[in-house]
This record gives C-alpha cells, sequence and structure tokens, in this order.
C-alpha cells in the first residue's frame, strides 16, 4: 500500500524520509486468551490444591489417638448436619494465649489430624460457638447429653437450636463419644479422670431430687422417648434458669 492509498483511508502521512509504517496489528488473539486462562488456573490448583495433599504427609502427633466406631459416626453425624460451621475444629496460638471462651490446654499440630479418622478436616470456618477440638473431658457424657436436648437450659443465652428432634438417643450417645473421643490422649486422659463438678451441678438442676445420682440424667430422650425432667419438662426448670445459684457451665 502507498502512501496515496494511506491518505485516502485516513491515515496520516508519515514525515518525509520516514518509511511508512506497518498496519497494527493484535497478537492476544480469543485463543490465546483462553489458553493463557487455563493454564494460570490450573497451575494454581496444582500448587495450591494438589502439591500439597500429595507432598505434606505430617506423621501422627504424640496426642493423637484413634477414634473409636460410635465416635466415627458421631463424627458423620456432626458433619452431615453442619455442626462444623459454627463449631471450629482446631485451636490457635491466640486461643491458648487469650483464653477464648476457656482455657485451651494445647494449639493444634499438623499431627492431631493424622489418618482416615480426620478425613475429611472439619476445622470449620467461624466460632460462632465454642471451639471443640480440646473440649473432650471437660464435661461429663450427661452434660453433653443435657446441651443437645435443650442448649438454654445449660446456657441460657446459648444460641444453638435444640436437637431434642433430630437426633435419636443412639445418634445423640454417638455425637457425644465423638466430643470425647476427638481430642487425642489428653482428652481421653481428662475423659477417664474424676467428673468435673459442674456435671453433678447439671445432674442437680435437672433433678432435685436425685442429686449427686449419676443416673438422673443418662440419656438425651429426643425424638425416641420422653423429657428426662418428667411432667411439666422445660416450665418446670424455668425457676431455676433465673435463681441466683450459679451457672452450671
Amino acid at each position: 500500500m502507498d502512501e496515496r492509498d494511506r491518505e485516502a483511508q485516513g491515515e496520516p502521512r508519515a514525515p518525509r524520509g520516514w518509511a511508512p509504517h506497518p498496519r497494527e496489528r493484535m497478537l492476544m488473539t480469543p485463543l490465546v486468551a483462553g489458553l493463557g486462562g487455563l493454564i494460570a488456573f490450573f497451575s494454581v490448583v496444582f500448587i495450591v490444591v494438589w502439591l500439597p495433599i500429595h507432598t505434606f504427609d505430617p506423621p501422627p502427633s504424640g496426642d493423637w489417638a484413634p477414634m473409636s466406631d460410635d465416635a466415627k459416626a458421631g463424627r458423620n453425624l456432626f458433619a452431615s448436619n453442619g455442626c462444623y460451621v459454627c463449631h471450629s475444629g482446631y485451636s490457635r496460638p491466640q486461643d491458648v494465649r487469650y483464653a477464648l471462651y476457656f482455657l485451651y490446654p494445647k494449639v493444634s499440630e499438623p499431627g492431631d489430624f493424622y489418618g482416615s479418622d480426620q478425613s475429611p478436616n472439619l476445622f470449620g470456618t467461624e466460632r460462632t460457638g465454642p471451639d471443640l477440638s480440646q473440649d473432650a473431658g471437660w464435661h461429663p457424657d450427661d452434660w453433653h447429653r443435657a446441651h443437645l436436648y435443650d442448649p438454654r437450659f445449660i446456657d441460657p443465652v446459648s444460641l444453638m437450636p435444640s436437637m431434642k428432634s433430630l437426633f435419636s438417643d443412639k445418634q445423640a450417645d454417638q455425637i457425644v463419644a465423638f466430643f470425647q473421643g476427638r481430642s487425642g490422649k489428653s482428652g481421653l486422659l481428662r475423659y477417664a479422670g474424676p467428673p468435673p463438678l459442674r456435671g453433678s451441678a447439671v445432674r442437680e438442676a435437672r433433678d432435685p431430687d436425685r442429686a449427686g445420682d449419676a443416673g438422673a440424667a443418662d440419656g438425651l430422650q429426643g425424638r425416641e422417648g420422653q423429657d428426662p425432667r418428667g411432667e411439666g419438662g422445660r416450665a418446670a426448670a424455668e425457676p431455676a434458669r433465673g435463681s441466683a445459684e450459679p451457672r452450671p457451665d
């Protein structure tokens, strides 16, 4: 194309003595852009997802312990009902340092989540409720059953909904087994030791006539049974919640 043709198409005329500039051409075609985007996406997936999964395999920590069959079943119920959304499953250094909710005994380590018992992980993303990674042994089984049955009977300001119509007694026992077995050896040692005093306070609150009796609150009695607090159920417990006695938790 000579100078006359360029002028006819409205292109500026090159200064005298300058060679004509070649027509500009875009090299980034849709095909090149699409291939570049795919390469960038799969590179990130490879580095962030695939590589850590296949190369990071820490050995079990000194605190790790396998879960029982009931604890595994409880873990599945815990995961399938989305409980991990509100209850995280790992304690951070700042949790131990600042003693959020209660004093965590240890910071979580990668080896605490070793094996198929902890896969997929239940780390959680929020902490609407307390972290449960080190909860084993701090409460007796009947405390957990009462808390599943009616959280606000244990803690009047609890945000947790009642699980009475969601889990059967057997399923509640499996979830409690998961709570008591997920904290490793340190949790099992706490669980095997003498029950905390707050457990007796819960039994007394639920049935004052049988205070101190370990069998006074021995089941959730939810979907398959009756209210363990007897006739009147929750209404009979309302005065105890507003009294001046110390809260069990």
